[in-house]
């Protein structure tokens, strides 16, 4: 076990996911007929050593491997090698509701969660109240959980969490679909339980603001590695220092669009003001070689890591088109607002000609979204955010 002053202990901890492999079938074909060695390391010889009673902020960018530590520490997955220590009892809360089995009240399923951790009946009735309350779900506490809204279950979920009998707390983004109120609250209590029961915490969230209020201590996970701070300000002060890195790299510039009846290259391409749910602005500079009056850009945004979320952000959409005459021009566009999350992002460029997608361009630009989460369910994909200015002129 971790020595006495020692909540986690983590030695050369790795994850590595084959890439292709879905079901039994496809791993004899993969035994059988020699196929390739596909695959991806989530995280790659991890060692941290982490005090107890800390509440800590892990931190980095979309596909990391922050929830593969945390379900590595939960026991839900197992490593591909490496070894890991935890002291004491371990809660994890890594999906609202996760663990509630729907037909059963919120009191039963505390009284389950509770079980979970070896608690008897005598310990979580006297929680039991203090939990419901904290939740606000007093009037539905005797109510199915699959009757609960996703606020509810989440609430209930975070409530049992911070006050049943555990040493250490894993958590993973759980106030996505949380009130402002309930946030707050949140914030509180995580605070309190951290200093007065000696627990320890690990909370990854996308939140910062959040986390600057709630952690002591911070670990930034970054293309699989991982490293523990103190403090936790310093934490994400090294997180911003590789952001930062990535937008001053050069982009792989330029984009040649070429057809057998039009030719542009991009040339340029510059986002400004990058925060969630604010205005923000796009200027393209672009080379106009064999023109088209019917010519335009698409712009697509992509969560990095994660497939099938795409939103359009398409000037061309308003009427605006690319210059119809040679030259080298500059397209300025300003939207309302950025729909997306924060977190790391892709941006893709293509070439249209009317309605007709001519070509979309295989290299991307990177760009990293700040500020907060919208309070919600989610960030919505697949419609498209109309320019509220364009403008256009040669250079």
């Amino acid at each position: 076990m971790p020595g006495s002053s020692t909540a986690i202990e983590v030695h050369d901890l790795s994850k590595r996911y084959h890439l292709g492999i879905r079901d039994s079938r496809d791993i004899l074909r993969f035994l059988f007929k020699g196929s390739s060695n596909r695959y991806h390391w989530a995280i790659k010889d991890i060692c941290l050593s982490i005090p107890k009673g800390r509440t800590v902020g892990i931190v980095g960018p979309n596909g990391a491997g922050k929830s593969t530590l945390l379900k590595i520490l939960s026991k839900i997955t197992t490593p591909t090698k490496g070894t890991f220590k935890v002291s004491g009892k371990v809660a994890s809360l890594l999906e609202a509701g996760v663990g509630f089995h729907p037909d059963y009240t919120g009191i039963e399923n505390v009284i389950l969660q509770g079980a979970y951790l070896g608690m008897n009946s005598g310990e979580i009735k006297k929680r039991m109240s203090d939990i419901i309350e904290f939740a606000g779900v007093t009037d539905y506490a005797n109510t199915p959980v699959k009757r609960y809204s996703s606020g509810m279950s989440l609430r209930l979920a975070t409530a049992t969490a911070l006050h049943l009998e555990a040493d250490v707390l894993l958590l993973d983004e759980i106030l996505s679909v949380a009130d402002v109120s309930f946030r707050e609250k949140y914030s509180k209590n995580l605070e309190d339980i951290s200093k007065a029961q000696k627990k320890t915490i690990l909370f990854v969230s996308h939140n910062h603001d959040l986390l600057s209020q709630s952690c002591d201590s911070g670990i930034l996970v970054w293309d699989g590695k991982a490293k523990f701070y103190e403090n936790f300000s310093e934490c994400l002060n090294a997180y911003r220092d590789k952001i930062d890195d990535i937008k001053s790299k050069p982009v792989d510039l330029p984009i040649n669009f070429k057809t057998q009846s039009v030719e542009y290259e991009i040339v340029d391409i510059e986002c400004k003001n990058t925060k969630a749910f604010e205005p923000f602005s796009l200027n393209v500079k672009y080379h106009a070689i064999k023109p088209n009056k019917n010519s335009s850009i698409g712009l697509a945004i992509k969560n990095k890591g994660h497939k099938g979320f795409t939103l359009s952000i398409d000037p061309g959409s308003t009427g605006e088109k690319l210059s119809s005459e040679s030259g080298f021009f500059e397209m300025k566009v300003n939207y309302p607002y950025l729909p997306c999350h924060p977190g790391e992002y892709e941006l893709y460029i293509s070439l249209w000609n009317g309605n007709f997608l001519e070509e979309v361009s295989k290299k991307k630009l990177m760009f990293n979204v700040v500020g907060n989460q919208l309070q919600g369910s989610g960030q919505k994909t697949g419609f498209q955010v109309h320019p509220i200015k364009c403008e256009n002129h040669r250079l």
